[in-house]
């Protein structure tokens, strides 16, 4: 597994909780990292249809160390706001609660430096995604991929769906959310460079230049024949 991956992953928990959530755990958090409101929207968030996963994917309304509320400076608890994320916080009043944050991974108490090198395992291979690309080739070859797709629903208590390219790429969110998978899904759906959310497609991006890496500098610089990618 990519050592940077691995990092990213965890460092996750760390970058995503509120200052005073990370402290309640006994380390410290940047208040970043948190669900597209997309996302929280497609775990069926604010419905009465929310997927059982979302519980354990996200932390998200009132929060609860040990059982027990955390309170802000201002002496309010700390409650996170799905639905409130835009892309400019500056004049709002959730610009520290906006968003539901990481939830997925088990914080490990025992870790140093801030909590960010975490001690527990770490996702190596995992069936769930097996399933899910053996559900998506067998689609993509006109064959029915029910069986594979619904025996991961099956599993978390949700019913069962149809087993189509889009219903797949859905799950493929609600199964491995916050696992590094949705960039590389999008681009292999068609879908990465539409617009969502608050994003708005970068200028030809229709051409789908990002969906690949500029070349660095310096590889251009050492080898004369290579060519930078379009766009860059």
């Amino acid at each position: 597994m990519d050592k940077n991956l691995y990092l990213n992953e965890y460092h996750y928990l760390f970058r995503s909780r509120h200052y005073k959530h990370g402290g309640a755990y006994g380390g410290s958090s940047e208040n970043g990292t948190c669900a597209t409101v997309s996302t929280v929207k497609a775990f069926g968030y604010g419905t009465d249809n929310v997927d059982n996963r979302f519980k354990i994917n996200f932390y998200a309304d009132t929060v609860l160390v040990d059982g027990k509320k955390i309170y802000l400076d201002n002496g309010k608890p700390l409650v996170y706001m799905p639905l409130e994320l835009k892309l400019n916080l500056s004049d709002s009043p959730y610009k520290q609660t906006a968003g539901a944050r990481v939830g997925k991974y088990e914080v490990d108490r025992t870790a140093y430096s801030d909590g960010r090198q975490v001690d527990n395992d770490i996702v190596l291979f995992r069936y769930g995604d097996a399933l899910l690309m053996e559900t998506e080739a067998k689609v993509r070859n006109g064959e029915d991929g029910s069986i594979e797709l619904n025996a991961i629903r099956d599993r978390v208590g949700m019913p069962h769906v149809e087993a189509n390219l889009d219903n797949i790429l859905k799950e493929r969110l609600l199964e491995l959310v916050w696992e590094g998978w949705r960039r590389q899904d999008l681009i292999r759906f068609g879908k990465y460079t539409k617009e969502y959310d608050q994003r708005t497609p970068l200028e030809k991006e229709s051409t789908g230049f990002t969906t690949v890496f500029p070349i660095p500098q310096r590889c251009l610089d050492l080898n004369k024949k290579l060519k930078q990618n379009p766009s860059y």
